[in-house]
């Protein structure tokens, strides 16, 4: 299970839940142009949160604290409703 608060938009909240093949293209080329202004780490874990990786699985395989992984979405997220 996944901890952590639901991002409010709908499109963020494909970080959160699985997409649908046609709404992971959509969301993808959105979160491409949010990327271009973010670091490597966070690029990472927006991958792997977006190919259905739990945040502990991201946080293991990027050998970070969960609560980093959390804190980055949301950063990201924040960017997104910019």
């Amino acid at each position: 299970p996944r901890t952590g608060s639901a991002p409010s938009s709908a499109s963020a909240a494909v970080l959160d839940s699985e997409p649908s093949p046609s709404q992971a293209v959509i969301v993808r080329e959105q979160w491409r142009r949010v990327l271009e202004r973010s670091s490597d780490r966070d690029h990472a874990i927006v991958e792997l949160r977006l190919q259905g990786s739990s945040y502990r699985e991201i946080a293991s395989q990027l050998e970070i604290d969960e609560r980093t992984v959390q804190r980055s979405i949301s950063r990201m997220v924040s960017k997104f409703q910019e």
